[in-house]
């Protein structure tokens, strides 16, 4: 966690001591999440680049998905301008602006399980709304 509080408030060198800490954080090995999909996601695009693109992503929430999706971005060389991310009876609805070309099928491809293969059982709380 960076923050303000490891500085000292008066500390003439405050700017330049967090300056150093940020461009270390890229450099540190970080736990990432151990994300297994658990059911089939939906993925739609809306726009086409150069233009933004309106990308829509549908799938059981679980533990390190909204990072799945952000590492796949990466991966691809797609910028994130804006997101939009809830959970509604267990599934995620997200939605972002990017920049940069979005195949959504071999997005919806990393974030679903093999066919045929759930890695688990959906979360009991997922209910169908009405």
């Amino acid at each position: 966690m960076l923050g303000f509080a490891a500085l000292a408030p008066t500390s003439p060198n405050r700017w330049e001591e967090l300056s150093a800490r940020l461009r270390t954080l890229g450099r540190k090995s970080r736990a990432r999440p151990a994300f297994q999909p658990i059911g089939p996601a939906q993925v739609t695009v809306n726009g086409t680049w150069p233009s933004d693109t309106v990308v829509e992503v549908s799938a059981p929430d679980s533990v390190g998905l909204l990072w799945a999706i952000c590492r796949w971005f990466t991966d691809q060389d797609i910028t994130i301008a804006s997101a939009h991310a809830c959970t509604n009876y267990g599934m995620a609805d997200n939605a972002f602006i990017v920049h940069g070309s979005c195949d959504p099928d071999a997005l919806a491809r990393y974030l679903s399980p093999p066919a045929g293969k759930l890695s688990r059982a959906l979360p009991s709380e997922v209910v169908t709304k009405r």
